[in-house]
């Protein structure tokens, strides 16, 4: 016998025995089910997106360090310079050019230099000794200063020996100083220094000392879940910011030698590898730690960015939502005993209804089915509604994770209510996708622009190889070739002409698009008009409110004035040679402008070597004009004996002014002999010094025998071919020697007899390798 039977239970009793009881377990069931699931879910998603927010925030911060290498770098290409004028010269305007980079970086504590003494002081011979010169922040003023530093010996512990002997950048490791020398004004900082390199020689490094309080700053506005906080640890262990402020500045193994050695944590750093752990703080909550390594570009010792979530923060959310249910789950359990009491009849197919019901969202059986009775206004229509918006919201729910899985990150969903705990955390999970979606399509908007610069500005240095022998070739194919890279309408080139001092002005070469009447305008003065204030101010100027008439784009569909006008100057070593203008329908974008930029560097450089190889061309046909005259000379002599004397001496006087030619030459230029079948048989001091190798090394090698494998042989050939022909060519070429790099522009002019056969040939020759290396 059952126990209704032996318990002798009426319909209602069996009711409250049987249906009561098996509701009884299914909701025991259910809520343990859906605790274990949602905390489980809770854990996993909290470390999801302390992970994610951890790497995020590394980047940031390798960003910000990065930024800075990049600073100290410039510095570095800029000091190592020093060579091409005196020092009392260059000193100044490096000085003004550290000076403006602390004030315009106002976490910049101090920009100095230091200088090898030797290369600062000829008469000084020993290799070591410095001179250490800048600029740093006293009393919130910048401040000059200078000084000697080991003067009598290097520190072989300290990190300037470190860099000096590796060449190599430091990132060096936190620390408290006082440029006042007050205790009570120490200032937590980190130094970003850059090896200053000539010639394979270190001369000396550029360095900056910057205030890591904005890292702490960055620290404390990050809060990925309450109660959570970031932290950052440099290569040694030593803390950059910290929660706790008396942390800065000391090593981990320090303030937690504990935790730090139960979890290697020094060791997990100095990998670089990304890791999670979970310990126990001194409160003895369990926190759960997201590592991220932060590797700059200078050095490549990694720091660590972690972010520490409280893991009873994250299972609050789970608590508070079972704690509903359980509440919502007492009062149907209340409502239903209630009704089994006074209306055991009635209620019987809706608990059947409602039972089934409660047992498919037990088993995770997520669909609607209306239950609801309209005419119902008692309890049980109330647990039927309710229960039915839980199986629509949760069915809601069901199809917005789906939406949501497929990609869908648009979806609509509304909350059941303002305590929709599940709700809300499916809203901030689509918010967390789409930001992370957000993310991933700008870092492949700034891979493309990245990729676009890159495959361009290869594109833009092989055209003006190309075309390098001709400013007004090379003008046209670059105007040509960035028109249609930055979707522009029309462009110009002006170029510097000099030759005249009274009569300076800048000559329209090269036009692509532009009406006739524009090129009427082709000679512009210095200050004259936009193109004249672009070359004398030397910043690039744009335009968008275009003044009228100033040019005009021509279609078959008739006139149209442009909406944007961009000058850039073209300049090398400091000195204008040009302007180029671009007109566009559109606005230049900032990646596009940049990249016009570095165009014009490239150009100017070009420009420059152009005007190098026609003046020294002009100089080459001046001797060789010089030769045929005193070999006339001589002629007349052999015919008329009584002008022997006069003659000898007219011809004397010419021979020294054509020799003091070929000495000037000599010592502004290299130059190498070769005779006619390609072999070197003479070279000058400066050439040898420039490819690094003795003159007996040299003497009997062929031409072309240092060119790499990306120079066609055919070229050589050809070049031959035509110097055999009495005709005067110029190259390119990309060189090794002694495992370094070089690119050199070279002027070939054959020397011919009194028959005009070509007997030698003579090689005039510029080092193009440090403008071809900034490209």
């Amino acid at each position: 016998m059952n126990i209704a039977e032996r318990l002798k239970l009426n319909i209602r009793g069996r009711l409250l025995l049987y249906i009561l009881s098996s509701a009884t377990l299914v909701y025991a069931v259910s809520m343990s089910y859906l605790s274990i699931r949602s905390a489980n879910q809770s854990i996993e998603y909290a470390k999801t997106i302390a992970i994610s927010n951890s790497s995020g925030y590394a980047r940031q911060i390798k960003g910000e360090l990065d930024g800075i290498f990049q600073v100290s770098r410039s510095i570095a290409n800029i000091g190592a310079t020093f060579y091409r004028t005196d020092w009392s010269t260059f000193m100044p305007i490096f000085l003004e050019t550290q000076k403006n980079i602390i004030d315009q970086n106002k976490g910049f504590l101090s920009v100095a230099t230091s200088w090898e003494n030797r290369f600062v002081d000829k008469n000084y011979k020993l290799d070591y000794g410095r001179f250490l010169n800048g600029y740093y922040r006293k009393d919130g003023l910048v401040t000059y200063f200078e000084t000697y530093r080991n003067m009598d010996g290097d520190d072989k512990n300290s990190n300037y020996y470190k860099m000096k002997t590796s060449k190599k950048e430091m990132l060096v490791d936190p620390h408290y100083y006082s440029y006042s020398g007050k205790a009570d004004e120490n200032i937590m900082n980190a130094n970003f220094s850059t090896p200053i390199i000539y010639n394979s020689q270190y001369i000396g490094l550029a360095g900056i000392d910057v205030d890591l309080s904005y890292f702490q700053t960055i620290c404390n506005n990050i809060q990925s879940f309450d109660d959570s906080y970031a932290f950052i640890l440099s290569n040694n262990g030593t803390w950059v910011s910290s929660p706790i402020t008396a942390y800065l500045g000391k090593k981990i193994t320090e303030t937690d030698e504990t935790f730090s050695v139960r979890h290697s944590l020094i060791e997990k750093i100095q990998e670089g590898k990304q890791f999670t752990l979970v310990d126990t703080d001194s409160l003895g909550r369990q926190i759960f730690y997201a590592f991220t390594p932060i590797i700059s570009i200078g050095d490549a010792r990694p720091w660590s960015f972690a972010i520490a979530v409280p893991l009873d923060i994250v299972y609050a959310p789970a608590r508070k939502f079972m704690r509903f249910a359980v509440f919502l789950g007492l009062i149907g359990f209340l409502v239903m005993a209630g009704i089994i009491f006074y209306l055991s009849f009635t209620i019987t197919r809706p608990i059947k209804q409602t039972t089934r019901l409660i047992q498919k969202l037990a088993l995770g059986n997520i669909d609607f089915e209306r239950i609801t009775d309209d005419e119902r206004s008692d309890e049980i229509g109330e647990m039927e509604r309710s229960l039915e918006t839980l199986s629509r919201g949760l069915l809601d729910a069901l199809n917005f994770a789906k939406e949501i899985g497929s990609g869908n990150l648009k979806a609509d969903f509304s909350k059941l209510s303002e305590h929709d705990v599940l709700g809300q955390t499916l809203l901030d999970m689509r918010k967390s996708l789409q930001d992370a979606a957000d993310e991933l399509a700008k870092k492949q908007e700034d891979d493309r622009i990245q990729r676009w610069s890159t495959e361009n500005n290869g594109k833009l240095m092989e055209i003006i190889r190309q075309s390098s022998e001709s400013v007004k070739k090379m003008g046209y194919d670059v105007i040509s070739f960035i028109i249609d890279q930055v979707g522009a309408c029309q462009g110009a080139m002006y170029v510097l002409r000099d030759n005249d001092p009274a009569d300076i002005y800048y000559e329209l070469v090269s036009a692509v698009a532009y009406d006739r009447k524009k090129l009427i305008h082709s000679k512009i003065r210095p200050e004259e008009g936009l193109v004249g204030r672009c070359a004398f101010e030397k910043l690039t100027i744009v335009l968008t409110d275009i003044p009228d008439n100033y040019v005009t784009i021509s279609s078959g569909l008739g006139d149209s004035n442009p909406t944007c006008i961009i000058l850039l100057p073209l300049i090398a070593n400091d000195q204008v040679l040009g302007v180029l203008e671009l007109v566009s329908f559109n606005r230049f974008k900032p990646y596009e402008v940049a990249f016009l930029e570095k165009a014009t560097e490239t150009t100017a450089s070009t420009i420059n070597s152009i005007k190098i190889t026609q003046r020294t061309a002009v100089l080459l046909k001046q001797s060789q004009e010089q030769a045929e005259i005193l070999s006339q000379q001589e002629e007349e002599m052999r015919q008329n004996i009584e002008e022997m004397h006069a003659t000898q001496e007219e011809a004397q006087k010419r021979e020294n002014d054509m020799r003091s030619l070929i000495d000037a030459i000599n010592t502004v230029s290299m130059i190498a002999l070769y005779d006619m079948d390609g072999t070197l048989i003479d070279i000058n001091p400066k050439f040898c010094n420039m490819l690094g190798v003795p003159k007996e090394q040299l003497l009997g090698r062929r031409q072309g025998s240092f060119a790499t494998k990306k120079q066609d042989r055919a070229m050589f050939d050809n070049l031959w071919i035509e110097l055999r022909n009495g005709n005067t060519k110029q190259i390119t070429q990309e060189i090794e020697i002694n495992d370094k790099m070089m690119w050199i522009t070279e002027l070939y002019a054959p020397v011919l007899d009194t028959y005009g056969e070509p007997v030698k040939v003579y090689n005039i020759a510029i080092d193009m390798t440090q403008s071809m290396k900034k490209r």
